[in-house]
């Protein structure tokens, strides 16, 4: 009997979704559901829920497999490892943009496993065996799927997220293999249909223009996306966690969660452009704009929106440093994310300005609001950050570094080399806030992005959960995907 393949993350709201999309499909292709669990635990292990589906299978299912091919690949991934070490920063950079394993381009997912842990990131071509235990556990993946498409008939892949090693990697090889890749949110709210690498190497976020355009067509789009802004860039911000009801069941992803949306705003100060100057800005420099540049979570899975133009967050703050100090023209802010301690990064940011100094270079204040730059900031960088998608809301201009999930849609300046990034940066004193129009379809996709994650509030919000959609709407609209008449389909309206 041929099979749908799901990957699950043993994180209850994620696998919830991903769950109910896997047996529908099972049902439409009239096939079994083989789950694999995305964690380190034997079978026997699995919890009572793991019952329905016929086959379960674990990370240490796996290495079984693999140790078939074991000594070839791990000789393979040792001399690929030996061979970045000697290369360096600039060899690895090459690796992740056109290296391959096993014929498949998994270079980025090898890169962004890579440096998950231990800050990494800073020296990454000194880690030789974490290289060669993270290119031989890609190779045991592709290994294992190998196997079950030649033993059995896949129907599809159904996972919840394109982050994780395992997941990305079987996904990547399904559509290879021309098998579908069906990617469904976390909160169940929408579910994408892949058929191409491309594809699933863009965000899951990725918001194409005719899905922003028909945002209009929804009533109440505006005061659902103001109430939205309002609570979230609020003083009082501690308020936002209840727009997002009862989906963060796990404590560490709730309290991420909450440092990501929570953090800029939550008890901090929204000064005004005169008080913020006159407070942080020595007198000499007060008559100049004040572009704000916002850093990133350094390991936090840089190439999951696509290609970069700099090899990662950490090198892109690097580069942007370095290049904002010759535009002494502006004054330039430097924000670290609000998250950073969840990922070990505590400081990073700090003694970077530290070890270069310069007299129009300075630190975001840890007690100034966010909100305070989306109001008087002259402009905005980040590699491909939503603080972008919000600022354009504002008017802000926006300078990005990679791929993302809104870049395309034309209200952003989108670098596609470091040449063309420098350029920006050096004319970053002429900047002007961006037409209203512009302004609009930002706004469109901001509400978007947070349907998607179900962050709209709970009283006009149309995409809480999926507790409105019965079993046969759902499975009528699965059916679409599945056929192919449709490649996204929002599965709660």
């Amino acid at each position: 009997m041929s099979s749908v393949i799901v990957i699950r993350r043993d994180i209850p709201f994620l696998d919830s979704a991903v769950m109910r999309m896997s047996e529908a499909l099972a049902l439409e292709f009239g096939a079994n559901v083989m789950s694999v669990v995305a964690r380190q635990a034997p079978e026997k292990d699995l919890d009572e829920s793991d019952s329905s589906s016929n086959f379960i299978y674990s990370l240490d299912s796996f290495r079984k497999i693999g140790l078939v091919r074991l000594s070839s690949d791990l000789m393979r991934s040792a001399w690929t490892a030996g061979l970045l070490s000697l290369a360096g920063k600039s060899g690895i950079k090459k690796f992740v943009e056109t290296g391959q394993v096993l014929s498949l381009p998994v270079e980025d997912i090898f890169y962004d496993s890579l440096i998950r842990t231990k800050n990494r990131f800073l020296r990454p071509h000194l880690h030789f065996l974490a290289m060669v235990k993270t290119l031989l556990e890609i190779r045991i993946v592709v290994r294992w799927f190998d196997k079950n498409l030649d033993s059995d008939l896949v129907e599809a892949v159904c996972l919840t997220t394109l982050q994780s090693r395992e997941g990305k990697t079987m996904a990547m090889r399904a559509v290879q293999a021309g098998v579908p890749v069906f990617v469904v949110g976390g909160s169940g709210s929408l579910a994408r249909r892949h058929l191409t690498i491309e594809s699933l190497q863009r965000s899951f976020y990725h918001l194409s223009a005719e899905e922003v355009d028909q945002v209009g067509d929804n009533d109440g789009w505006e005061l659902d996306l103001d109430d939205y802004l309002t609570s979230r860039i609020s003083p009082n911000a501690a308020s936002f966690s209840s727009f997002r009801g009862d989906q963060m069941e796990n404590g560490n992803l709730r309290t991420l969660s909450e440092a990501n949306d929570e953090a800029p705003f939550r008890d901090k100060l929204v000064l005004s452009k005169a008080s913020f100057i006159d407070e942080y800005i020595p007198a000499n420099r007060q008559h100049l704009p004040l572009v704000v540049v916002f850093s990133h979570c350094f390991s936090d899975y840089p190439h999951s929106a696509g290609p970069l133009i700099f090899l990662d967050f950490y090198e892109a703050l690097i580069e942007t440093t370095r290049a904002i100090r010759q535009n002494k023209s502006v004054n330039w802010l430097i924000k670290p994310h609000p998250s950073r301690e969840f990922y070990g990064e505590e400081g990073l940011v700090e003694k970077m300005l530290a070890k270069n100094p310069s007299d129009n270079t300075f630190l975001w204040p840890e007690t100034v609001s966010t909100a305070s730059a989306l109001d008087w900031a002259s402009g905005i960088v980040t590699v491909n950050g939503t603080i972008g998608l919000e600022a354009a809301c504002f008017g802000k201009p926006v300078l990005l570094a990679g791929s993302s999930a809104y870049g395309h849609l034309g209200f952003s300046k989108v670098a596609k080399t470091p040449t063309e990034f420098f350029s920006h940066i050096a004319n970053a004193h002429s900047w002007t806030n961006i037409p209203q129009s512009q302004r609009l379809t930002a706004r469109k996709a901001l509400y978007l992005h947070a349907r998607l994650g179900s962050e709209l509030p709970k009283s006009r919000g149309k995409a809480r959960g999926l507790g409105g959609v019965n079993s046969v709407d759902y499975a009528q609209k699965v059916a679409l995907l599945a056929n192919g008449e449709v490649d996204s389909l929002w599965l709660n309206r």
